[in-house]
């Protein structure tokens, strides 16, 4: 993988995304939290004990870790992008919960203090490593021997409709893009077992169990079709679209996403299904 594209992968993940998941935290919370509590309910962070939260993003799994292992524990919340560290430390501080604290820093090269965690745990935040391995590599080094990890990641594109399905529906509106390279970051490219495998295994983790799940996607509440259009411009793939994109199809990108959005409405708002892999290793 060229250097080119770890950096162009780590300038997105410090701009334009991370800025809207910090400014749409409520929405990611609802749409992909019930991930994160499935992962902790597996791997049963306890009191007392050290977690590394990788991408944690805006802070929702940080206290979610803070309130388990308690106040003899300690949460360490890593994401790349300074917009969701800044929400996440201003949540972590309305909260009281001085367990908890946060930095900015690329995970496969931050230097976390050696065997200095019980867990490592992830929300969706290992798929996008530039290099899975170096990256991997620095979390078993952060690790205790014997340390665990627990992952929650995507499994393919064709068991989750979002976000495959309303980008098909804009082709025709987007520039050609070339497609995710079968090692590069990106949504699903933990989803497959044996890749998983070979690069836990390359970073030095053994007894690797994957567990699927399948959870709904919130997408919207009480703001219906609407709501869930705003949020899939926000987060996803059409962020990643050239910015003129948006300013001379915008009516049109929107009225597509709400056809496909209807197809999904219930009584408790826009629900899709998501499948996920949990992934359990130990270092």
């Amino acid at each position: 993988m060229t250097r080119s594209l770890l950096t162009a992968e780590a300038d997105y993940w410090r701009g334009t995304a991370s800025r809207a998941w910090a400014e749409g935290h409520r929405r990611t919370d609802r749409a992909f939290g019930s991930l994160g509590l499935a992962v902790l309910d597996r791997v049963k962070p306890a009191a007392g004990e050290s977690v590394l939260d990788i991408g944690c993003g805006s802070g929702h799994s940080v206290l979610e870790l803070a309130r388990r292992v308690g106040a003899e524990g300690r949460v360490l919340g890593a994401d790349i992008g300074d917009a969701p560290v800044a929400q996440a430390r201003a949540r972590v501080a309305a909260a009281g919960l001085a367990q908890a604290s946060l930095v900015c820093a690329d995970v496969a090269a931050h230097p976390f203090p050696a065997a200095g965690f019980d867990l490592a745990f992830s929300q969706l935040g290992v798929m996008f490593f530039g290099d899975s391995v170096a990256a991997l590599a620095n979390v078993h080094r952060a690790l205790k021997p014997g340390g665990r990890i627990g992952f929650g990641v995507f499994r393919t594109a064709k068991e989750n409709p979002w976000p495959a399905a309303p980008m098909a529906t804009l082709r025709d509106l987007l520039p050609p893009t070339a497609p995710p390279a079968p090692d590069g970051p990106g949504m699903f490219s933990w989803s497959d077992p044996a890749r998983v495998r070979a690069l836990l295994g390359a970073a030095g983790f053994s007894d690797v169990a994957m567990t699927p799940v399948d959870l709904p996607l919130v997408f919207a509440a009480e703001g219906g079709v609407p709501e869930a259009v705003d949020f899939a411009l926000q987060v996803g793939p059409l962020t990643r679209a050239p910015g003129d994109v948006l300013d001379r199809h915008g009516a049109e990108i929107r009225e597509r996403l709400a056809r496909y959005f209807e197809s999904f409405a219930t009584p408790e708002g826009v629900v899709l299904p998501g499948a996920f892999w949990i992934i359990e290793a130990r270092a």
